[in-house]
């Protein structure tokens, strides 16, 4: 089945509603979340402890993380940033057919593993499109705006259907923001951009159960609306990161969506009590949260350049006039970076 259990992305806002635990209120409890794929992006495993007080996140620093191979091939994740862990990929990549488990030795001496997965393969095919234009959107008290909005659209072909498979979706943006800083007194001088990527899901999760519905095709369906702000004023890629998935990691992202349509967003899926594919191996009965995921991925994208709109975008730095702190250093935004994805051209 498909399932579209996402909000409406009509107006991109924060979902904090928090999801209960139904533990011991006293208790940490290990997340962890991340996979290996097939390819060289993607492959990042998250690791951090729920806070007993508040249910939020503290990463967890100076664990040992590696990704082993049925063949005994092994590769360790390096720390990037405090709780995150990274695949370089130098000796290690992830291989359809292949069965892979997750080693976690943390500080301390306590020791996880995965339970081992097989990567699948799927051969898929999504095309991607959209429409821009105004759409009346409801507030209080049975009123209506008109917004300038982008809707973003997908079909996707299907191939060896004479075997069950399960995929699932996740939608990203990319997008250039003009930074001019304030000290550059000149109105020629040209912006230097910054490169803004940013997760498009807050309510579900994009799935599809192949074991059951065996279609070729999935028409043309709406994957998000986003407001046509300065995010479209150069350009802007829609993304979509298709995953091949095993039946276990199916089963999970599935319940996950129940949770998060009954309870809040999937954000708050660290504190969603699903049953996770990770244990501590001294300690069966210790509950851990998260999933590590072997999977097929391919990415799908689609350039929006802001000529392609039929509504003019302003430019959120103009060359005369006062500039906010964004103009002066975008770094400030969230998700910003200064080095150039190497999808983005021009």
């Amino acid at each position: 089945m498909i399932i579209y259990l996402f909000l409406s992305m009509v107006l991109i806002q924060d979902c904090a509603e928090v999801v209960d635990l139904k533990t011991d209120p006293g208790a940490s409890q290990l997340l962890v979340f991340g996979r290996i794929t097939d390819g060289l992006e993607g492959n990042i495993i998250e690791i951090s402890r729920t806070s007993p007080l508040n249910g939020e996140q503290d990463p967890v620093s100076g664990a040992i993380v590696r990704v082993v191979a049925e063949s005994g091939e092994s590769e360790v994740y390096r720390e990037t940033d405090p709780g995150k862990y990274q695949l370089a990929n130098e000796v290690l990549r992830g291989q359809p057919g292949r069965v892979y488990h997750l080693e976690i030795d943390l500080p301390g001496g306590a020791i996880y593993r995965s339970i081992p997965e097989t990567m699948p393969d799927n051969n898929t095919v999504d095309v991607l499109d959209f429409e821009a234009g105004p759409i009346r959107i409801p507030i209080e008290n049975n009123a209506v705006i008109s917004r300038n909005m982008v809707s973003l659209f997908m079909q996707t072909e299907f191939e060896d259907l004479d075997k069950d498979f399960y995929v699932r979706w996740n939608l990203l943006e990319t997008y250039l923001f003009p930074e001019r800083p304030k000290e550059v007194n000149s109105p020629d001088y040209p912006p230097q951009w910054c490169y803004i990527t940013n997760d498009l899901e807050e309510q579900s999760v994009f799935l599809h159960d192949g074991s059951t519905l065996k279609n070729p095709v999935i028409g043309r369906r709406l994957m998000t609306r986003r407001l046509a702000d300065h995010a479209f004023v150069s350009s802007y890629y829609f993304q979509v990161v298709r995953s091949s998935l095993t039946k276990d990691a199916f089963r999970y992202w599935n319940e996950i969506n129940q949770v998060a349509n009954a309870q809040g967003s999937i954000f708050d899926r660290p504190l969603a009590a699903v049953k996770s594919n990770i244990y501590n191996i001294n300690d069966p009965e210790e509950e851990v949260l998260g999933y590590f995921e072997v999977s097929k991925s391919d990415t799908t994208r689609l350039l929006i350049r802001a000529n392609d709109t039929p509504f003019a975008i302003s430019t959120p730095c103009p060359r005369f006039g006062p500039l906010t702190d964004e103009c002066d250093n975008c770094l400030i935004l969230s998700n910003s970076q200064k080095v150039k994805p190497y999808f983005v051209t021009g």
